[in-house]
């Protein structure tokens, strides 16, 4: 990425699991940024976040860290029939974006698909009644030079 010149209206980010320091820096606030320089105003990045329930900081920092790169970030989740529950973060290149997640649970899906419907967006944008309240504020930004996705202040591993 570093020395592409493209701009993207789409990048999906499917890395491996942060089960070391150098795969968790790939989840950083650098990455994460150098990603939004390369999408277009109203651009959309995706990445796998690892498991809601099981990982539960790691997802919420992924979470933290695409917000503090400038994304308008909405999380997601849904049953895969070989993980399990399995997390990812939409995010929004932040051009002024607001009620992100409404705007998911209400789109009308235009395409033929064989799973994604309407009732499946509002599903997998849903997490129950405050789902995280009491770990949101001491989840860190991961970084590079602090890589605490795997360090053991968020978690030592997605999945």
């Amino acid at each position: 990425m570093e020395s592409n010149k493209d701009y993207f209206d789409v990048i999906i980010v499917d890395l491996p699991d942060p089960k070391s320091v150098e795969l968790g820096r790939l989840y950083s606030y650098e990455f994460y940024k150098l990603c939004s320089r390369h999408l277009r105003p109203n651009g959309v990045l995706v990445t796998q976040s690892g498991s809601p329930y099981f990982a539960t900081r790691a997802f919420l920092c992924i979470n933290k860290t695409m917000q503090k790169a400038g994304f308008s970030t909405v999380p997601l989740h849904n049953q895969v029939l070989t993980l399990g529950e399995w997390g990812w973060v939409l995010g929004v290149k932040n051009t002024g974006v607001k009620n992100l997640k409404q705007q998911l649970q209400q789109i009308k899906i235009k395409v033929p698909t064989k799973w994604i419907n309407s009732e499946a967006m509002l599903l997998i944008t849903s997490f129950g009644k405050d789902f995280y309240p009491w770990q949101k504020d001491t989840i860190e930004v991961n970084r590079i030079h602090n890589p605490v996705l795997y360090n053991g202040k968020q978690s030592t591993a997605v999945a």
